[in-house]
Parts: C-alpha cells; structure tokens; sequence
C-alpha cells in the first residue's frame, strides 16, 4: 500500500540514511524532511534517532516554510540541540516559468542559525551532494565532540611542614 494519494509521486516526508565513514569508523544517521507534509504526525522516535537533518523547502509554496520553521523548532528543542540542521530551497529552474515566492536573502534573517543553500533538482550533480553531505557530517562530529574549554591549572600552595 502506498503511503500518499495516488499520482502522488514526491518522496515520502521522511527519508532516512545511514552514512559511514570508513577512515573515522564513524556512522551518521540523517534524515531527509519534506516539511510540506502535515508535520504534526512527525515521528518523536525520528528526531530522537537522527544526527542531522536536512528540510526541503519549496520556492514557491510560502507555506513549506512555515512547516519548516515548526519542524526546526521541535529539532532545537533542549534534548534535540544536538541535531545539526539545514535547509534545501528548491528553486525552480528558469525554464519551467514557475515563480519564486521566497529567497535565501528572506529566509536567512528569519532563520538565523541554519544554514540554506539553494538548489535546483534538475541540476543537482554529485558533487554538490559529496560537499552537502561532508558539510553536516562534520558539523555532526563537532556537535559529537564538543571542545572543552582550556582552564587554567589551579594553583595549588603547599603549606611548610
């Protein structure tokens, strides 16, 4: 049985993967957000689980942005802090005529701390995937391993005997 409305051929509003880094002996998990979907039936387990995420924005859809923001917020709850996030404007290509109704510009000042990039699905190449997904996996290893802060030793005196 098929998760959407026939016809419907976008990918499911969550897709998860498993990346390992063979040279760090390191697994990432990161999951893939459609945040057009109704976000309320949102699995808890979903954002528990993931390392990173990335929310796929369409330019011309207003209200994606919205669930988006909602979604991100749920990620920077206090025990989601550590799930690294980014978003993925769509931007549809010149060719197809579609207006775009939001930018980067726009979204960064509402957005503050997630970075956006913007990306066409019709030319999307691998390359900019392997650098996409570089990027939040050492973001992830960061946010793992946080550094401590340098202290000072205390000095210690030592009473005569």
């Amino acid at each position: 049985m098929m998760p959407f409305p026939e016809g419907d051929n976008r990918l499911p509003h969550i897709v998860s993967m498993v990346l390992n880094n063979d040279e760090t002996d390191m697994e990432y998990v990161l999951d893939i957000i459609d945040p057009e979907y109704d976000n309320s039936n949102l699995p808890q387990a979903y954002m528990d689980a993931c390392d990173a995420a990335y929310l796929l924005v369409d330019t011309r859809n207003p209200a994606s942005i919205l669930s988006a923001h909602q979604i991100h917020r749920n990620m920077k709850h206090a025990q989601h802090i550590h799930v690294q996030c980014e978003m993925l404007m769509n931007v549809p290509s010149e060719a197809s005529g579609q207006t775009r109704v939001l930018s980067a510009n726009a979204l960064e000042t509402t957005m503050k701390t997630i970075p956006i990039r913007d990306v066409c699905a019709n030319q999307l190449d691998k390359g900019v995937v392997e650098e996409m997904l570089l990027s939040i996996c050492e973001r992830v290893t960061t946010a793992r391993n946080p550094q401590t802060p340098t202290s000072s030793p205390i000095a210690t005196s030592s009473s005569p005997s």
